[in-house]
């Protein structure tokens, strides 16, 4: 083979394989910003057929999105070659099982982006060692990518969110009525003065006791 020939064989080797792993993150991009339904494979099949083809009129350059048939494990293919992955919520006696399935499906396919549908928040620091433990290197894979969708945050977060503001609230009302009492003493005198210092007292003695005893 001529020199030139092999040289722009190469060159288009490289360019099919940047342009393979452009539209692989593409896809992780996608499937990242995706919002699963009822029917997941259809509605994710269909999202990123929208989503890849978006603007493009020839249809020698749109993206093949399918769903794939059968017993692949793969829910959905793109251009026959990035396969899109549901994994479950893993534990300790299912990793070398996923392992065996991605190695499988790497076979088939050059790039898999692997999905944690539904993860539990209990399960998060597993799911970081699993993905720490398996690359695309390891199951024999050009690339690999796992998507956790984003979640809402916990209850122990809104918790946390409710009682700064009211902590900030409170802050605002004490300053107000503390204010207003030390106007009442400058004002007055006598029974007034005591009345207003006590009440002041106890209105900084509730905010102050009131949240340990309501817990």
């Amino acid at each position: 083979m001529p020199a030139s020939d092999e040289r722009r064989g190469q060159a288009t080797v490289s360019g099919d394989a940047a342009g393979s792993r452009a539209t692989f993150d593409a896809v992780v991009d996608g499937v990242a910003a995706w919002q699963p339904d009822e029917t997941a494979t259809r509605g994710l099949c269909e999202y990123l057929d929208r989503r890849l083809n978006e603007g493009v009129e020839n249809i020698w350059e749109r993206e093949v999105v399918e769903r794939e048939p059968g017993s692949s494990g793969a829910e959905v293919v793109v251009n026959g070659e990035i396969a899109v992955v549901f994994a479950e919520a893993v534990g300790p006696t299912t990793v070398s099982e996923l392992r065996q399935s991605l190695s499988a499906l790497a076979r088939r396919y050059s790039y898999l982006v692997v999905y944690w549908r539904d993860p539990e928040r209990a399960d998060r620091g597993y799911r970081w060692s699993v993905e720490r433990s398996i690359s695309a290197r390891r199951v024999g894979a050009r690339g690999l990518t796992f998507v956790t969708p984003p979640d809402e945050s916990s209850p122990e977060e809104r918790d946390s969110r409710v009682l700064s503001w009211s902590t900030v609230a409170g802050g605002a009302t004490l300053l107000c009525a503390v204010s207003a009492s030390l106007w009442l003493v400058v004002r007055t005198t006598g029974f007034v003065q005591v009345l207003a210092a006590g009440a002041a007292g106890l209105f900084v003695w509730t905010l102050l006791v009131g949240p340990f005893v309501a817990r």
